[in-house]
């Protein structure tokens, strides 16, 4: 799950149909500069945007890969 502020975007992750590709495309968009990108990382909130922890299990994160819609529009109803 991404959500980018800059260029006014939310992905959100399909299961099976190329989702962390897509999302590790996606990523350098929605974190700082010069943060780098790997398969499994922790959730990062930063003022560019928000990346979703993607690993084994969501644990205690607020957001993660393959977080459905309508627990995102939950969270941000704008």
């Amino acid at each position: 799950m991404l959500i980018c502020h800059p260029h006014l975007f939310i992905f959100i992750k399909p299961i099976k149909a190329a989702g962390t590709s897509v999302e590790c495309f996606l990523q350098p968009l929605c974190q700082e500069i010069n943060d780098n990108v790997y398969e499994y990382t922790a959730e990062r909130i930063t003022t560019n945007g928000i990346v979703g922890y993607r690993g084994p299990s969501k644990g205690a994160s607020k957001h993660w890969n393959h977080m459905p819609a309508v627990r995102i529009k939950a969270l941000y109803p704008d």
